[in-house]
């Protein structure tokens, strides 16, 4: 049975979901939320898990155009 996840709304499968406090995220927004893979998140709430995925998302993109812009 497909889930949604939780973050991004992308369907996820029975091998790669992660489940947190009050709800599933996908395998994709699992390794933005817990640093590539270096945390669990099965304690932590939905909201939380947001909030570093805005955070995490935000520093790569900053890292991602410091990158391409050569500084």
């Amino acid at each position: 049975m497909k889930q949604l996840c939780d973050i991004c709304g992308g369907k996820t499968g029975f091998r790669n979901r992660f489940r947190c406090q009050d709800g599933v995220i996908c395998k994709n927004c699992y390794r933005i939320v817990s640093g590539v893979y270096t945390t669990t998140v099965a304690k932590l709430t939905l909201a939380e898990l947001k909030r570093r995925y805005i955070r995490n998302t935000e520093a790569l993109e900053s890292v991602r155009h410091e990158y391409e812009s050569g500084s």
